[in-house]
């Protein structure tokens, strides 16, 4: 299978996030470990893993009477996912800028002009400001 194939969504890269951790977990565990940042109901986390394993995110089996989960892509393909959802869905731009931004690679005025930004220093200040890249003065970020 194409590791790039589905796109991860925030909440999927945060389960993941936890069977990458702490390995194989119920769904009650990964509840447990979401529900003070998601504010996810128990059915709302058991239906969201369901849909993963539906996409070949995560793997479960029986043990003893109780399903545990655990993740069947590595932890740098989930990444891979994640960026190409976040360039595509939030930014809506092309993945190779968004990796560029990880080289730490200038962003040019002529980029940012021809997206209808004002250009800057060549200061990818994304990352940092959480905000487009081509802002004009990063030190207010």
């Amino acid at each position: 299978k194409n590791d790039t194939a589905v796109e991860l969504s925030r909440p999927e890269y945060g389960i993941l996030r936890i069977l990458w951790k702490h390995g194989r977990q119920s769904v009650q565990e990964v509840h447990d470990n979401l529900v003070e940042t998601s504010g996810w109901s128990y059915t709302t986390t058991k239906t969201m893993m369901g849909r993963m394993i539906g996409k070949d995110l995560i793997s479960h089996k029986n043990f003893h009477e109780v399903f545990l989960y655990q993740p069947f892509i590595s932890q740098p393909a989930g990444l891979a996912r994640m960026i190409r959802f976040f360039a595509d869905q939030v930014l809506e731009i092309d993945v190779g800028s968004v990796v560029s931004l990880f080289r730490n690679a200038p962003v040019t005025d002529a980029y940012c002009k021809n997206r209808g930004y004002p250009g800057n220093s060549m200061v990818p200040v994304f990352w940092r400001c959480y905000k487009w890249p081509c802002r004009v003065n990063p030190d207010t970020c």
